[in-house]
């Protein structure tokens, strides 16, 4: 696999505390095939949004509405500028049209930090979910004030997102603790169109996870969703 993307992003504009940013192409391809035996099967962002609510806003490997055309495009040059290269909304399956719900529950404005754990059922086509998938996500809050880059979604005072990682498995203790380090240092960036950590750990987590001697270490069966 090539190197993750790096992203660079100017200076802030203070006058209107707002930003357009560019962004390297990302040199990352990745298959959906080379996913199918990880037991890292995804990695997401779920946002607040002041319209919609909670929405998804990345994922890698693609969604499906994205998957014909990004396995089209694998191994050409065109498929680079196609890698998703900042946070947007993203149009979910409807199987899975609950999960923004789950991952950024009500009441998680009250906390620094907090998880939840829920599953996810198979999304029919897509090679990614052909069984039940299992999440933990990790939801952070900064003040909007607090961000070196803000963009024109950011309306509200306090950002909320939740970094979420989906496992073939039910590894929910280890996948904890690792995914509070990751969103911790998404959020410390207090930039979030930088995207390129997500990509990194998306690597690192599927190389170093022995799901089958991890079953539920760590978590009390009473934080299940």
């Amino acid at each position: 696999m090539d190197s993750p993307p790096t992203y660079r992003s100017p200076p802030r504009n203070t006058a209107t505390n707002t930003t357009n940013t560019t962004h390297d192409t990302p040199p990352v391809r990745l298959s959906l095939d080379q996913n199918i035996n990880q037991p890292i099967a995804a990695i997401l962002v779920v946002g607040f949004h002041h319209a919609y609510g909670p929405i998804v806003e990345f994922c890698v490997p693609p969604l499906p509405q994205r998957t014909e055309l990004h396995e089209s495009l694998m191994g050409s040059s065109a498929f680079l500028a196609q890698s998703q290269t900042s946070l947007e909304k993203l149009e979910l399956p409807e199987e899975w049209s609950f999960l923004p719900f789950l991952a950024l529950p009500d009441g998680a404005h009250q906390k620094d930090e907090d998880f939840a754990y829920f599953h996810l059922p198979p999304v029919s086509g897509w090679s990614v979910a052909e069984t039940t998938l299992f999440g933990i996500s990790c939801n952070r809050q900064i003040p909007a004030k607090d961000l070196l880059v803000t963009t024109p979604d950011i309306t509200r005072s306090i950002v909320q997102k939740a970094v979420v990682v989906l496992a073939r498995q039910p590894i929910f203790g280890p996948l904890r603790q690792k995914l509070a380090v990751i969103t911790a240092a998404w959020f410390n960036q207090r930039d979030f169109t930088k995207i390129g950590i997500l990509y990194v750990r998306k690597k690192r987590e599927r190389e170093s996870i022995r799901p089958y001697a991890l079953f539920f270490h760590g978590v009390d069966n009473g934080s299940f969703v």
